[in-house]
């Protein structure tokens, strides 16, 4: 962690060690590099996920959310993937053996971080970006957000601070549809049009 914190710093991600995560701060929000550990009796793996998060959209998607402690709704993501599956396809883990490891290993998921993750953020830190792929509902959508009742409330919550009226009433009503078919009995359809409606208030 405090040597891929080193490198990555140039970038101006800053660390949270506790939480095994570095971010980088903007008017907006915030984007992250995050690193997981998977202990096995002779050594462990590493693997990496980014994330972006616009304040503004998380504020009001978790409003009416009793389910989450405040501290925890100021640690929430609008959009993130899996460095791996984000480039190809599928898991991507380092493996630290031995003390002697760890310098070339961090290297490794930063230099894999500057050629997969840098894009990443740099094209979703822009909120229509990240509207356009939350608003499908194919693999390259729920990649990036998995829930699929999120993802509605994400993408249609972009069109409003967005202030694209037309775009905002093709996403409620596709969402909406999208929603009422899926087979799912935890999404609920009641929560994203009381989501809808609070949005509309504030117009």
């Amino acid at each position: 962690l405090t040597s891929i914190g080193n490198q990555v710093k140039k970038h101006g991600f800053k660390p949270r060690l506790k939480m095994q995560v570095f971010h980088r701060y903007y008017d907006w929000g915030r984007d992250s590099l995050h690193l997981c550990f998977i202990n096995h009796v002779d050594d462990f793996d590493v693997t990496a996920d980014i994330a972006i998060r616009f304040d503004r959209l998380e504020e009001l998607i978790n409003e009416e959310n009793h389910l989450i402690t405040k501290a925890e709704k100021k640690d929430t993501s609008t959009i993130g993937v899996e460095l791996g599956n984000l480039a190809e396809g599928e898991q991507k883990r380092w493996t630290v053996r031995q003390e002697s490891d760890v310098a070339g290993v961090a290297k490794e998921i930063t230099d894999y971080f500057e050629k997969v993750g840098i894009p990443y953020l740099s094209k979703y830190g822009d909120m229509r970006e990240t509207m356009e792929v939350l608003s499908g509902e194919e693999r390259d959508s729920w990649m990036h957000s998995p829930l699929d009742d999120y993802r509605a409330k994400a993408a249609v919550g972009l069109a409003w601070l967005l202030n694209d009226q037309r775009r905002f009433n093709v996403l409620v009503e596709s969402k909406r549809e999208f929603l009422a078919n899926v087979s799912n009995q935890n999404i609920s359809v009641e929560s994203f049009d009381k989501f809808v409606d609070s949005i509309r208030k504030q117009t």
